[in-house]
C-alpha cells in the first residue's frame, strides 16, 4: 500500500511539473509574441526636424501632431533663441491622461494622445495637437538652450551640464503656459480667464502670492498648478512689458552662465532689475488692473479646497 501511495504521489507531482512547465513555455511564448507584435505595429515619420515614432492605429493623430511641431517650431524658437534638428517625438496612448512629457537629457519628447477634458485645461483649447506640441517643444529648446563657455562642459560632461535645465518651476513651465496661448486668441491657458480669474481673486483678498510661493509652491491651493499659473502670467506682463524679444536674451544670458548663481545676474543684464523686484511691479501691475474686480455668486465655504455635502 505504502509502495502504491508513494507511487501515486510521484505521478501527481510530476504531472504538476509538467504543468508548471508548459504554463511557463506558455507565458513566454506569450510575452515574445507580444514584444514582437508590439514591436512590428511601430511606424516612423522623418523631417529634417522631427522623427516621428507611432503606433499605426494612432497614424491620423501623429500626423496632426508632426503638423502642429512643424507650423509653430519658429514660434518656439523665436522665444527660446535655440533651433535643433531631428528631434525624437514619441506619439503613444497611456490611458486617460491628458498630459506629455519631454526630457531634456536624452533629446526626446513623448505626446499622449488623450485630449484633455474642460475641467483639466479650461476651454481654451481648440486643437490638442497643437497646445502640448508647442508647448512641449518649447521646454525642449529652452531646457537645452546652451552658449559660451558652458557648451565646454556639456561637450565633456553631457547634457547634464545645461545651464537652463537649473530653472524655478515657475521660469520652465511659465514660457510654455504663455507660448501655448500665443497659437491664436481663443487656445491656451491665459486665453481661458480661469488664470486671469484666480490671480484677480488673490488681489480682492489681498493675498498676492510671493515670488517664493510661486518657487516653493505650498500645500495650499493651487497647489503644484501655482508654477503654471503664476508662472505663465508672469511671463505675460513680461512680454507686454518688455517685449518677447528679452525671453530668448534671458535664455542665452543664463544658458551662458554659470547655472543657479548667475539666476538673477542673467535678470538684471536682460531686464535691468531682479526677477524679486520684477515679481512686484507685476503685482502693482495686477492690483492696478482688478481693483474693482468682484465674482458674482455667494460664497458657500471659507474652508479647504474641495469640499463636500454642502446641503
Amino acid at each position: 500500500m505504502e509502495d502504491g501511495h508513494r507511487k501515486t504521489w510521484k505521478t501527481f507531482t510530476n504531472h504538476i511539473q509538467n504543468i508548471s512547465q508548459l504554463s511557463i513555455y506558455y507565458l513566454l511564448f506569450l510575452i515574445v509574441f507580444i514584444l514582437c507584435n508590439s514591436a512590428f505595429s511601430w511606424e516612423v515619420i522623418k523631417t529634417d526636424y522631427f522623427t516621428v515614432f507611432y503606433d499605426r492605429e494612432y497614424e491620423w493623430q501623429a500626423k496632426k501632431f508632426l503638423q502642429s511641431l512643424e507650423y509653430y517650431r519658429p514660434k518656439a524658437e523665436k522665444l527660446t533663441g535655440n533651433i535643433k534638428y531631428h528631434t525624437p517625438v514619441i506619439v503613444e496612448d497611456i490611458g486617460t491622461t491628458s498630459n506629455g512629457m519631454t526630457d531634456p537629457i536624452f533629446n526626446r519628447i513623448n505626446l499622449f494622445t488623450y485630449p484633455p477634458s474642460a475641467s483639466v485645461l479650461g476651454a481654451g483649447t481648440q486643437s490638442w495637437e497643437a497646445t502640448l506640441s508647442l508647448h512641449e517643444y518649447i521646454h525642449l529648446l529652452h531646457l537645452s538652450k546652451v552658449g559660451g563657455i558652458m557648451k565646454v562642459p556639456k561637450a565633456l560632461f553631457g547634457n547634464l551640464f545645461m545651464p537652463n535645465l537649473f530653472s524655478l518651476g515657475w521660469v520652465v513651465e511659465g514660457i510654455t503656459v504663455y507660448g501655448e496661448s500665443q497659437i491664436s486668441p481663443y487656445q491656451g491657458r491665459l486665453n481661458d480667464g480661469y488664470y486671469s480669474s484666480y490671480v484677480a481673486s488673490r488681489v480682492k483678498d489681498d493675498r498676492f502670492p510671493s515670488i517664493l510661493k510661486a518657487a516653493y509652491p505650498p500645500m495650499e491651493y493651487p497647489y503644484l498648478d501655482g508654477i503654471y499659473n503664476y508662472g505663465g502670467m508672469f511671463f505675460d506682463y513680461l512680454a507686454k512689458t518688455y517685449g518677447e524679444d528679452k525671453f530668448r536674451e534671458f535664455f542665452d544670458r543664463y544658458g551662458s552662465s554659470i547655472p543657479i548663481v548667475m539666476f538673477n545676474f542673467s535678470a538684471k543684464q536682460t531686464y535691468g532689475a531682479s526677477f524679486k523686484d520684477l515679481w512686484k511691479d507685476w503685482q502693482q501691475y495686477e492690483y492696478d488692473r482688478f481693483k474693482d474686480f468682484d465674482m458674482e455668486g455667494k460664497k458657500l465655504t471659507d474652508n479647504g479646497w474641495y469640499t463636500f455635502d454642502l446641503a
